[in-house]
């Protein structure tokens, strides 16, 4: 099997890639169309092509390989589901792959690089190995260095995971460590910072760290509603915290400075998981949309902020969601893509009765 992420990736960059290698090379195929699937004629081997946003629809068959394109943003559980399905009697080597262009410190890089799972096994690949590219447009990274800010350009063209750029240019871990910040910690604790490689450290162990990264952000953020009521006594303010994006204990204790982002000083909460609304993950994007309930916000405190998107997406039934919860204001983002869509208004009220049964 060969799985995308979504399916307009896999039948415009995975298949259309795929078939071009066959035809370059002579090797003769049938392509049913109409139920998405490959029988290589010499061999009668037989290739599904499925997307796997969908991953509870990866289940029943029995395979003998698999392979992901773009495996970093496809989920987690499409990955552990295949895995599942290796099982074919008649293979003589079960075997999955993925390829991937890394995204940060995300589940690919914890699975297969920082705690990489007995039996796996990654080839990083350099850049400037692809003589192939080169060969073709010899200026290729220089003109995408040029049209690409600097972290974009690591990602995307030199494949970085961002300890450093691949050309010489190193970075102190996270992104904490600017001249202010060390200088300000050190003063505050007598020693020095510690160097976080990844957002996975544990909290418990630098007690220090934790509790001046979260203060700094309490800190600025008191001060900008100070300086605005100044001019404006009678301001408003709420804050926007990406649940999705905060999903490790680290980070979730140095993101929200549980002292100075609280009722009294807050018009509203507002939450937003977009992550988890392009992976259909309804279920998580409730626990972040029930964030505020454990820190005090009443539902007239909070808000949510929904990405819109295609009908694969379940965004609208994200914002019913937040709506039954009785929250201030729930917001799809943005304007343009709502109408880009053409989603037509007013948003369709479902007349259907549903029920969620277990955890």
């Amino acid at each position: 099997m060969i799985g995308a992420p979504t399916y307009p990736m896999l039948r415009d960059a995975t298949l259309a890639a795929l078939i071009e290698v066959l035809d370059a090379n002579g090797i003769p195929y049938e392509w049913n169309r109409s139920e998405n699937f490959l029988v290589m004629k010499e061999t009668r081997s037989r290739i599904l092509l499925r997307a796997v946003e969908e991953f509870e629809r990866l289940r029943g068959s029995n395979l003998a390989w698999f392979g992901i394109d773009e495996l970093t943003y496809a989920p987690e559980d499409a990955w552990l589901r295949l895995e599942g399905r290796l099982r074919d009697p008649k293979a003589t080597r079960l075997c999955g792959f993925g390829v991937w262009t890394p995204k940060g410190y995300d589940w690919v890089h914890r699975r297969f690089i920082a705690e990489c799972v007995e039996g796996y096994e990654t080839v990083l690949a350099q850049p400037f190995e692809n003589r192939f590219l080169l060969g073709k447009v010899p200026d290729y990274y220089e003109r995408l260095k040029s049209s690409y800010d600097l972290r974009l350009y690591e990602q995307e063209a030199l494949g970085s995971y961002f300890p450093n750029d691949g050309l010489g240019l190193t970075f102190s871990g996270m992104p904490f460590y600017d001249a202010w910040a060390t200088a300000e910690f050190e003063a505050r604790y007598g020693h020095t910072m510690a160097e976080f490689l990844d957002n996975d450290a544990d909290p418990g162990a630098y007690a220090d760290e934790v509790e001046f990264l979260q203060t700094v952000i309490g800190e600025f953020t008191d001060g900008v509603m100070a300086y605005v009521r100044a001019t404006h006594p009678t301001a408003r303010f709420e804050v926007l915290y990406p649940f999705d994006v905060n999903q490790t204990d680290f980070n979730k204790a140095i993101n929200f400075p549980v002292g100075a982002w609280t009722p009294a000083a807050l018009e509203c909460l507002k939450t937003e998981g977009f992550g988890l609304t392009f992976t259909k993950n309804l279920k998580m994007s409730e626990e972040g949309i029930d964030l505020g309930i454990g820190l005090g916000f009443a539902a007239t405190q909070r808000s949510h902020l929904v990405g819109l998107g295609d009908a694969t997406a379940p965004w609208l039934k994200e914002m019913r969601i937040a709506e039954g919860k009785g929250f201030e204001s729930v917001v799809g983002f943005a304007l343009d893509q709502f109408c880009l869509i053409g989603i037509p208004v007013p948003l369709r009220v479902s007349d259907r009765r549903g029920a969620r049964f277990g955890g």
